[in-house]
């Protein structure tokens, strides 16, 4: 990771690091299902999905999936890792209502 082109610095669960975060990607569900049925007609849940690149040595533990994370202050949710020479990409998304 180039730190003088992509890199820009972040605070990730309270620590500033270098890191890149990639585009958005909104989705949006109309409900959801309970019990055989669907629920919430009225009610809107929306998905943002980013995927965050950070030097494994600079993150430090690897993260698991299904954890929190906060990123810049946005309490997110860890939902893929991978770990790629000496990157940890994570996927990262936050639902809203």
């Amino acid at each position: 990771m180039d730190d003088d082109i992509f890199a820009e610095e972040h605070t990730i669960n309270g620590q500033k690091m270098k890191a890149v975060i990639s585009n958005d990607t909104l989705k949006e569900s109309g409900g959801h299902w309970e019990g055989g049925v669907r629920q919430s007609f009225g009610t809107q849940i929306y998905t943002t999905s980013k995927k965050l690149y950070v030097k494994a040595g600079d993150f430090g533990k690897k993260p698991k999936i299904g954890n929190p994370i906060q990123v810049d202050g946005a309490d997110l949710t860890i939902q893929n890792f991978d770990e790629q020479q000496g990157l940890y990409v994570i996927t990262i998304d936050r639902r809203r209502q």
